[in-house]
């Protein structure tokens, strides 16, 4: 894990975006467990590359991006992931969604559906139901489709 800290992360996309460094406490638990989780998803898409928005974030570039105060990002374990060229974000939202339901070990804690993609972190689940949201503008098809 020394060069990447997974097959198709590099470093710079899981380090926050100020230029901290993903926490070196993390890498041998939280991290393995967000870059299996997007490994996982990564395959289930169709190995398509995958653009990266944010993964770990200080708690002050955190609250300039405007994320919530107990953000998985913080923590280190939640990664935005931009929707794929060539797949519609109405079909990358229910992509995600079926991916987190069909996971048997529950390794996805929570999944937020935006306008640029999704949020996927590796929170513990509370009585094994999933943290879901979705961030899509009223009336739009990706807001309609919520409980898709």
């Amino acid at each position: 894990m020394d060069d990447r800290p997974c097959a198709h992360l590099s470093w710079r996309e899981v380090n926050c975006r100020d230029g901290t460094p993903y926490p070196t406490k993390w890498h041998n638990t939280r991290l393995i467990a967000l870059t299996e989780m997007f490994e996982s998803f990564r395959e289930y898409v169709g190995n398509k590359p995958l653009i990266i928005g944010s993964c770990y974030r200080t708690p002050s570039w955190n609250r300039k991006q405007g994320g919530a105060p107990q953000s998985q990002h913080v923590q280190g374990k939640a990664i935005d992931i931009h929707c794929p060229s060539g797949i519609p974000l109405n079909e990358f939202h229910s992509m995600a969604k079926s991916f987190a339901q069909s996971n048997l070990i529950e390794i996805v804690g929570g999944l937020g559906w935006y306008e640029w993609g999704v949020h996927m972190d590796v929170r513990t689940r509370r009585k094994h139901r999933m943290a879901f949201w979705n961030k899509a503008p009223m009336g739009t098809l990706l807001h309609d489709i919520r409980n898709a």
